[in-house]
C-alpha cells in the first residue's frame, strides 16, 4: 500500500529486480550494501531509504534493517517507518 500496489499480488508480478522496481536511484547502494552487511556479518542497521512509487513518485522512509537465522537460513526483517 505504502507504494500504490493494491494488493501483493500486483506487487508480487512485478518482473524487475527488487532494488530496481521498488528502491529510489538514489537509495539502491545504501539498502543493498546493508542488506549484505546483514546478511554477511550479521550486523543490523538503521539507514534512510527513498521507495518508488507506482506512480511514479517517491516516498521516504527510514528502514530497520534486523538480521535473524532461522533453521540455518539468514533473513533480514525490515521495519519501514514513513518520514
Amino acid at each position: 500500500m505504502l507504494l500504490g500496489y493494491k494488493s501483493h499480488e500486483e506487487w508480487a508480478k512485478v518482473e524487475e529486480s527488487f532494488p530496481v522496481a521498488f528502491v529510489a536511484d538514489k537509495s539502491q547502494e545504501t539498502l543493498v550494501k546493508t542488506y549484505q552487511k546483514a546478511m554477511t556479518k550479521m550486523v543490523g542497521s538503521i539507514v534512510k531509504i527513498s521507495w518508488k512509487k507506482k506512480s511514479g513518485g517517491t516516498v521516504d522512509t527510514e528502514v530497520i534493517l534486523v538480521p535473524i537465522t532461522f533453521r540455518d537460513y539468514a533473513f533480514a526483517l525490515h521495519f519501514i517507518n514513513k518520514l
